[in-house]
């Protein structure tokens, strides 16, 4: 059943690149197979995992988003915000650190509603959508009402787990700088391939398209990569590094990595080699044949 839920992610990471780059599909088809055979991702969804399943909400919010900033009518953006609100209450619900999702529609809402809207008509659509975010964790998670004091308990346990942890524990990271070189090593070898120096090439390609994508005249970028900058200022402040808090990353590297071989494609397209339409597609898919020969025999074994 986890399993299934969290496949949903390959859905919306696609209808999300449609949404940004709807000229290119083959760079949502690259995408999806960069999510979709992570071992890292494949692992985690396998178990009923909390963040593998945020992680599809994540990606659901995105796509939500990026669909709210390109609506022409007032009213579509507003039914776009609010699905976005319920996928980032649904996050919430899976993880306290879900409120920086929600922190990333109200920034969209505030300052990406037509400019001729009067501020009472804002205040109102954002006094809906704060509505609707309670009423969906109400609806997903009504353990925080009926036993709050539950619910805190809980949330201040695990709290001093993450910062009282004793110096012999696996996960603990010596300060800041530390943690966020682990979460920098995750990403670079890990992600993306089990062999490291597939995955290394592959991060490599995540970055320079990452740089493209914030380059991208689609607006999503600048408030994704702002929300990226609080949520990891904040989660690398914690004495543990655990990877699977790090697994809305992913679909993040999905999307940089489909931009990244787009510009890898307009750099063939320079050159007048009779191959080049067929070079990078074939890269692209023989790479996802090594991922996935690994994760059947992993399967299997």
């Amino acid at each position: 059943i986890s399993s299934v839920l969290v496949s949903f992610l390959l859905l919306w990471l696609f209808l999300l690149m449609r949404a940004l780059l709807p000229q290119r599909p083959w760079l949502a088809v690259s995408a999806c197979l960069f999510a979709g055979l992570s071992w890292e991702l494949n692992y985690h969804a396998r178990f009923i995992s909390i963040d593998a399943l945020m992680a599809q909400f994540f990606v659901l919010e995105l796509w939500a988003l990026a669909k709210a900033l390109t609506g022409d009518e007032v009213l579509k953006r507003i039914f776009w915000l609010v699905l976005a609100t319920w996928a980032a209450a649904l996050a919430f619900g899976c993880k306290v650190t879900g409120v920086f999702q929600f922190g990333l529609v109200l920034a969209v809402a505030l300052f990406e509603l037509p400019r001729t809207l009067p501020w009472t008509q804002r205040c109102v659509v954002l006094f809906g959508l704060v509505a609707n975010f309670v009423m969906a964790f109400a609806v997903s998670t009504p353990v925080a009402f009926t036993d709050p004091v539950r619910v805190v308990f809980g949330l201040a346990q695990e709290r001093r787990h993450y910062n009282v942890a004793e110096q012999t524990c696996t996960h603990c990271v010596d300060g800041w700088g530390d943690h966020v070189l682990q979460v920098l090593t995750w990403t670079s070898t890990s992600v993306g391939s089990m062999y490291r120096g597939v995955a290394v090439v592959l991060f490599l390609v995540c970055c320079w398209g990452a740089w493209r994508w914030l380059r991208n005249p689609h607006r999503l970028a600048r408030y994704l990569f702002s929300f990226l900058a609080a949520w990891l200022a904040f989660m690398t402040s914690n004495r543990l590094f655990i990877a699977r808090n790090y697994l809305i990353l992913i679909p993040f590297l999905a999307v940089a990595f489909a931009f990244g071989v787009g510009q890898l494609g307009a750099l063939l397209e320079r050159h007048a080699w009779a191959w080049k339409k067929v070079v990078l597609p074939a890269a692209v898919c023989a790479v996802a044949v090594l991922n996935a020969q690994w994760l059947w025999r992993a399967a299997r074994s």
